[in-house]
């Protein structure tokens, strides 16, 4: 499955994390917000999918350009089929 890294806009800290590993997400969802000059800037997913992988903890410094989550992701080029009626097998490409 093709699989999207969010990345932070700009150095800062960690101010919260909005999702978890497992969690079903959409484009425009916030992942992880990141404060920065006090502001607060948010890093959204760009893609449907699910949360793989969280790479930082709240209150950690963050570098621009840092990875922060990883998604698996879900719709355009995308397909399940299922193989049986009584949806015992199935096959995910892309």
């Amino acid at each position: 499955m093709p699989k999207w890294e969010a990345k932070s806009e700009v150095s800062g800290f960690v101010w919260k994390v909005e999702t978890a590993p497992g969690q079903k997400v959409a484009k425009g969802d916030t992942l992880v917000v990141i404060e920065s000059m006090k502001m607060e800037i948010p890093v959204v997913a760009e893609v449907d999918g699910v949360v793989v992988s969280i790479s930082v903890e709240e209150g950690a410094a963050v570098d621009e350009g840092k990875t922060v989550a990883v998604l698996e992701v879900w719709g355009a080029g995308v397909t399940l089929t299922v193989l049986d009626e009584d949806g015992a097998g199935w096959r995910l490409s892309h």
